[in-house]
């Protein structure tokens, strides 16, 4: 049964030992250690330093930067009770100042608005978490100085829900998140009314639990400054830049489309001064959008450079920009444009722009040192079919010198990310470590997961009888339940 199950885990978590690794076909079994706290619990509520410095989630610390209080070591049970949103997150770090720092936790799948909520705290650093299930994974609001690493927001395998939004910044600042994977996802990534947010080296996959309106997946980002995501891969989802932003940059990324759902940035952007650098943006074919869509403000700038924008069906579109730089991009086989441009004086050169359904200038550009795909440069208007790129204009633009050869095959490279520096470390897209977690943690959650008995409310002194018994036979070390 389910419940003795469970409950028998919180002495039996000894089975397994922090070193194993899991999956082994071997059961091991230590001996009891009579100091060892159970390491489930229903859930963890913090509000203010007085609470956090004797709450008995914290295994050990003080508070300071050196030796942060230490939240660790936990298997949280979070309510079950289908169509009913619990409002009680399993983890909730509410109105807090001291140094925390949470560590090798899981939250099992369950019917809570949020998993883990981050509510005015303030120094506080996540690591080696992962969270099964709720509408929201993560939610840090009004925060600021938290950092975020290893973190997997995903279900276990067969389970059939998925996240509404995985992971949101809200009114925040000075936010980190790296290595963050999360799948399963209507929303994955929200971004909004923030200063100071950096995502890096990490993993966001879309998959539309709740239906298969292309205008309801994404990532949305809107009314920030001082936004950074780089060396991120973004796989059946993509960005909803709206409302007007500063300081946005897009480096070294990979955007991928899958059946629905957007790719790349889109939605009319409103960033005032933004790079989009060094990315690859690709098979964005499921929606008329486009792979990048810069609309901006008057008075703004933005700098296009060093990507790779290849087989999408709308390629760069730049309407109403001041100063527009689309330099050292490869822009091939985007089946509607490669690229539009709306804006005055827009600055296009040194570019591999070819294969595409068309080439757009309502406006004078300066649109010289492209390769074409041909020798003898562009199809302007359809007056010589012979040539290269068809290229459409209502303006004068500038085509003359232009590129003879593909730029793509110079050494060094001189078009895509190599070509460019985009001021970060460059390297590949996607998660670079996934959670630490110990064998004892993530054994005790998968079992939990894998116990056929629907989970109900678990009595404490069902806990205490458990936690009071010797008398435990050894439990095998579960199978991996995941492809990771």
């Amino acid at each position: 049964m389910r419940r003795l199950a469970i409950a028998a885990l919180t002495v039996a978590m000894l089975v397994v030992p922090a070193t194993q690794s899991l999956g082994s076909t071997d059961d091991v079994r230590l001996e009891p250690d009579a100091d060892a706290r159970p390491v489930i619990r229903d859930s963890i509520h913090v509000h203010g330093d007085d609470e956090l410095a004797n709450h008995s989630a914290v295994r050990d610390g003080n508070g300071t930067a050196e030796d942060p209080y230490r939240i660790a070591d936990w298997v949280l049970l979070q309510d079950e009770v289908p169509l009913l949103r619990s409002e009680h997150p399993g983890l909730w770090l509410d109105g807090t100042t001291d140094h925390v720092l949470v560590e090798n936790l899981v939250l099992t799948p369950g019917y809570a608005q949020i998993a883990v909520h981050l509510d005015g705290a303030e120094n506080v650093t996540l690591r080696d978490v992962w969270i099964q299930g709720a509408a929201t994974g993560l939610l840090v609001e009004d925060s600021e100085t938290v950092d975020i690493d290893r973190l997997l927001v995903d279900p276990p395998r067969g389970y059939p829900l998925g996240f509404d939004r995985a992971i949101r910044v809200f009114k925040s600042h000075d936010i980190t998140v790296a290595n963050a994977h999360v799948d399963h996802a209507d929303n994955p990534l929200w971004i909004d009314a923030n200063e100071g947010v950096r995502v890096e080296d990490s993993t966001f996959r879309s998959e539309g639990f709740l239906g298969d309106s292309p205008d309801w997946g994404g990532s949305p980002l809107s009314n920030s400054t001082d936004v950074t995501i780089a060396r991120s891969l973004f796989n059946n989802t993509g960005f909803w830049p709206q409302h007007e932003m500063e300081e946005v940059r897009f480096a070294y990324n990979e955007f991928v489309a899958g059946p629905y759902f957007l790719s790349g940035l889109s939605h009319e952007t409103t960033i005032a001064t933004g790079e989009v650098c060094g990315n690859l943006v690709r098979n964005a074919t499921a929606i008329s959008q486009p792979a990048v869509d810069l609309d901006l403000n008057g008075g703004s700038s933005v700098s296009v450079r060093g990507n790779v924008i290849v087989d999408n069906v709308e390629g760069v579109l730049v309407r109403e920009v001041d100063q527009a730089s689309v330099r050292r991009n490869v822009v091939v086989g985007n089946s509607e444009f490669g690229v539009a441009v709306n804006s005055e004086d827009a600055d296009v050169q040194d570019n591999s722009v070819h294969g595409n359904g068309e080439v757009i200038f309502a406006y004078p550009a300066d649109a010289r040192h492209n390769w074409w795909g041909d020798p003898e440069g562009p199809n302007v208007n359809g007056t010589n079919p012979d040539a290269g790129q068809l290229v459409n204009i209502w303006a004068d633009v500038e085509f003359d010198p232009w590129l003879t050869s593909d730029p793509r095959s110079a050494e060094p490279a001189e078009v895509g990310p190599a070509a460019v520096d985009c001021g970060l470390p460059q390297g590949p897209a996607g998660v670079d470590a996934e959670p630490n977690l110990t064998a004892r943690i993530e054994a005790t959650a998968e079992t939990i997961v894998a116990a056929e008995e629907p989970l109900g409310p678990w009595p404490v002194d069902a806990k205490a009888e458990a936690e009071a018994s010797a008398d435990v036979g050894p439990i095998p070390v579960p199978q991996p339940t995941r492809d990771r």
